[in-house]
C-alpha cells in the first residue's frame, strides 16, 4: 500500500483510474485500453486497416501490458483501484520514477501530436480527449486552463 499520498494526490489517482476503467466494472483490463484506442480512432476517422490504426491499437495494448506487469499484484490479469493507486502513488513518493514519467509523458505527447510537427494543435488535443468522451466544447475550454 502506498503511504505518503496527500488527499488530493489520492483523489487524482482515483479519478485517473475511473477514466481508464472504460466499462466501469471496477477493474482496468486490456479491453478498457483497446476501447479508448477505438474511440480515438473513430474521432480521427481512421480506417481499421490503416497502419496508423494498427499502431494505435498496438500502443494501447503495450501500455496496458506495462501497467499489468508492474501493478497487477494478485496476477488476475486486471488492475484494481488499490493496485492502480499503489502503483502510481509510488510515482509521487519515489523520485527515481520521475524520469520514467517524463518518458511516458513524451510518448503521450508524440501520440497526441498526430502530424508530428512538435506542437499539439487544438484539433489534435480535442480529438485526443474525444477518445475519453470529453465533449468538444469542454476540451476546447480546458486547453486554455494550462499554465
Amino acid at each position: 500500500m502506498t503511504t505518503g499520498l496527500t488527499d488530493l494526490q489520492r483523489k487524482k489517482l482515483e479519478h485517473a483510474f475511473h477514466l481508464w476503467d472504460a466499462d466501469h466494472n471496477g477493474q482496468i483490463e486490456l479491453n478498457d485500453y483497446l476501447q479508448y484506442a477505438d474511440n480515438i480512432a473513430a474521432v480521427l476517422k481512421l480506417d481499421a486497416n490503416s497502419q496508423y490504426y494498427k499502431s494505435l491499437k498496438t500502443k494501447f495494448h503495450d501500455l496496458f501490458e506495462k501497467l499489468r506487469k508492474s501493478a497487477d499484484k494478485d496476477l488476475d490479469g486486471k488492475v484494481s483501484l488499490q493496485e492502480f493507486v499503489d502503483h502510481y502513488g509510488n510515482d509521487f513518493v519515489i523520485p527515481k520514477k520521475i524520469e520514467a514519467l517524463t518518458l511516458i509523458g513524451n510518448d503521450i505527447f508524440k501520440f497526441i501530436d498526430s502530424n508530428g510537427d512538435g506542437t499539439i494543435s487544438i484539433e489534435e488535443y480535442v480529438g485526443f480527449l474525444a477518445g475519453w468522451r470529453v465533449p468538444e466544447d469542454e476540451a476546447k475550454k480546458s486547453i486554455f486552463a494550462f499554465d
